[in-house]
């Protein structure tokens, strides 16, 4: 049985089926695959959206706003190798809401124990060899220690599956999907009120990094952070200026970089991935 138990409550897991996802030795398996029956994820689903029902962040007129085959689905949080539920993970990644690709089920950016960490480290995953670059310094370690140190999350790990004609890849489209008889930014902001702050101490973290301005606000409005913010601008050469946005709190450093993962924002990371990295290597 998983010693995780922070995750099964993150996720209301009545019916243990985090045992069927993580292994003994606390190891995440991929969920994305078809060894995992489709039904124990849905049910892993709806036991969630069941829970959020009764605790009234959700109603059920949103539950039956998109149909099967959109269905509600949860990108999970993803590490490499054993969490040890001592120590934790010193790094805590985190996004606003998932991009849905698998049905019921998918880890965050596909992070799991499926791959090496030297196959994560290739250039077909640019976040991961984003992420190493920019932290393997300032912690004075190696990139691969980096990734083995990661723990990636988002404020809401629920959103409809994207295909079908459905594209559900930001808040915005999100909120066209559901409708306007709901909100999904509080949505999103009253279900990490009651958890974020719960998962923060659980993977013990040294630092934060939130996937851009957004979450940063975000992040600082839910635990309720007083601290001076530090703005770094970081000018471009092609596009719009950006910031490198920090805080500390609680002896954790929060960092608030331009989205790694937004397709749209390659070519700053491209041109600016040293200029980003020197900067939180100051903090």
């Amino acid at each position: 049985m998983s010693e995780l138990t922070f995750l099964k409550e993150k996720f209301f897991d009545i019916n243990n089926h985090l045992d069927k996802f993580i292994t003994n030795e606390n190891c995440l398996l991929k969920l994305e695959s078809e060894d995992i029956n489709e039904n124990i994820k849905k049910s892993f689903v709806n036991q969630f959206i069941q829970k959020i029902v009764e605790k009234k962040l959700f109603s059920v007129e949103l539950v039956n706003s998109v149909t099967e085959n959109n269905a509600w689905s949860i990108d999970f949080p993803s590490w490499h190798g054993s969490f040890n539920a001592k120590e934790g993970k010193s790094i805590f990644i985190i996004g606003a809401e998932p991009h849905i690709h698998f049905k019921y089920l998918q880890t965050v950016y596909g992070f799991n124990n499926e791959n090496t960490i030297e196959n994560y480290l290739n250039d077909n995953h640019y976040i991961f060899n984003y992420i190493s670059e920019l932290l393997y310094d300032k912690l004075k370690t190696t990139k691969e220690n980096v990734l083995n140190n990661c723990y990636l999350t988002d404020l809401f790990p629920l959103s409809p599956f994207r295909g079908n004609g459905l594209s559900v890849g930001s808040q915005e489209k999100i909120q066209k999907a559901i409708g306007k008889s709901e909100n999904w930014a509080e949505i999103r902001r009253n279900y990490a009120k009651e958890n974020l702050l719960f998962e923060i101490k659980n993977v013990n973290p040294k630092i934060i990094i939130t996937q851009g301005k957004q979450v940063f606000e975000e992040v600082i409005r839910i635990l309720n952070i007083k601290e001076v913010i530090k703005n770094d601008l970081i000018k471009t050469i092609k596009g719009k200026n950006q910031y490198v946005r920090s805080v500390k709190w609680n002896n954790i450093i929060i960092i608030s970089v331009p989205h790694i993962g937004s397709r749209r924002m390659q070519s700053f990371w491209k041109n600016n991935l040293n200029t980003v990295k020197q900067t939180i290597e100051t903090l």
